[in-house]
């Protein structure tokens, strides 16, 4: 074979292998263009009996969301919208949403974690560690500290930037109790009186402490230590103070 037919059928050759492959990607681009969604796949990172969105409960969200999602064309759902409207339910941390080739729907979801719950006349609801707020939950109540007394707000979805700042500096207040060892998940109770004054309850402990308000904690925190190390231990057995008011600079008034 001469020079000039090689170039002629390895021409040949290649342009057919173009062709087929043109072929080849514009089928897969049909298949693609018709792929419907054929199931719902949730991944949830709360363990069961720790969720306040079980699985079923996700996908009638989804359905919600979209109008319905099996059987329709994965190109006719925009993905990048369904995971936002995802992040804007309250007790959704961060989805990710994303389909495979064969028209499964993958749904990640992380969940917010409680750290306090606000307890008010219709229940209450529950705050993150960052101060985002969200409704409590029939099947699961979580063990953590309780906020009552007179709340700046009654309903969780009623939040503004005040509140918002409020439940900010109540979330830092908590975290310095619970990241001190000496405290650590003694932090059982938090009472806030008519005039807004924050009063704590410790386990192990009757009194009940005037903060004041949630700034210069760890102030407050080392007058509560001094209290007890060296003010309660003079007291006669069997007597205790009702009151301990740490709220004022240099001074702890027990009453």
């Amino acid at each position: 074979m001469n020079k000039a037919l090689k170039y002629i059928v390895g021409g040949f050759l290649c342009l057919a292998t173009l062709t087929c492959l043109v072929f080849a990607l514009a089928s897969a681009k049909r298949q693609q263009e018709q792929q419907v969604f054929t199931r719902i796949a949730v991944e949830n990172d709360s363990p069961q009996g720790r969720r306040f969105l079980e699985d079923e409960e996700l996908i009638a969200l989804v359905d919600k969301l979209t109008g319905g999602v099996l059987g329709r064309k994965v190109k006719d759902i925009d993905l990048d919208v369904l995971e936002k409207d995802l992040d804007k339910t309250s007790c959704i941390l961060k989805s990710q949403v994303y389909a495979d080739k064969e028209g499964v729907l993958y749904i990640h979801l992380s969940e917010r974690k409680p750290f306090v719950r606000l307890q008010t006349s219709d229940g209450g609801f529950y705050a993150d560690r960052e101060g985002k707020v969200f409704p409590l939950q029939s099947r699961y109540c979580a063990w953590v500290p309780i906020i009552d007394g007179h709340l700046p707000v009654g309903n969780w979805y009623a939040f503004g930037k005040p509140e918002q700042e409020w439940m900010e500096g109540i979330v830092r207040m908590v975290a310095a109790f619970q990241e001190n060892p000496r405290w650590k998940n003694r932090c059982s109770q938090i009472h806030i009186t008519r005039d807004g004054q924050i009063v704590l309850s410790l386990d192990g402990y009757s009194e009940r402490f005037i903060l004041g308000d949630h700034t210069d904690i760890k102030k407050k925190q080392h007058k509560i230590e001094q209290y007890i190390s060296l003010i309660r231990p003079q007291l006669a057995e069997g007597k205790n103070y009702k009151s301990v008011n740490v709220r004022f600079h240099g001074q702890i008034i027990c009453q």
